[in-house]
């Protein structure tokens, strides 16, 4: 879930359902290698997992950055992915049995794979964050970002892969809109202060 290039230094944290596959498949063409993230069943978050893993990898010194997408969005692409429906979802949740198994990354909210040391969010050390939704400019403002800290030559345009399987064309009742206010209350809140700076 997380590809580095180390000739930048250079760090892309993969949230899933976030455009990640296509992100990374291309970020492999610009010297970027998969960073192996193990036992994701203990997981605290993305971030976190590299720092323990990865210690040659300087916080401070890399250039570290992710993509974020609107959360309704993302949990109904997150739900079509693994072939659910919504209301297995947000039944669970309703009865508190929403276990990681079902939800570990394509539905974790997206600033747990943003944590380090619990549940400190270590957006102070996130460089950029682009959003899905202004994906075209936001790529190409990293593509500039990254020339300047010396990558070979521009992002080439991203080739769009999608494994979603049955699409969940569900109407978003009360239900689902309570369960995403409430499970992504973090998500929303950075979602709507970068899309503020727009």
């Amino acid at each position: 879930m997380a590809h580095y290039n180390n000739n930048i230094p250079a760090l892309f944290i993969h949230i899933p359902k976030c455009y990640g596959i296509s992100i990374r498949t291309l970020l492999e063409n610009y010297g970027f290698i998969n960073l192996d993230i193990k036992e994701y069943s203990k997981i605290d978050g993305t971030l976190t997992q590299i720092l323990k893993l990865y210690p040659f990898i300087d916080i401070h010194k890399t250039f570290i950055f992710t993509f974020i997408r609107e959360p309704t969005t993302r949990f109904i692409s997150g739900c079509n992915y693994m072939s659910i429906d919504t209301d297995f979802v947000t039944n669970q949740y309703k009865i508190n049995k929403l276990k990681r198994v079902y939800y570990w990354h394509t539905l974790m909210p997206q600033v747990k794979h943003l944590y380090k040391n619990n549940n400190e969010t270590c957006l102070k050390h996130i460089n950029f964050i682009g959003i899905c939704e202004n994906f075209t400019n936001d790529w190409e403002t990293l593509s500039n970002i990254l020339l300047d800290k010396g990558l070979s030559k521009p992002l080439d345009n991203i080739p769009w892969e999608n494994k979603s399987r049955k699409k969940n064309k569900k109407i978003l009742d009360s239900k689902i809109t309570h369960f995403i206010n409430d499970w992504f209350i973090d998500d929303i809140n950075i979602y709507k202060c970068e899309y503020d700076k727009l």
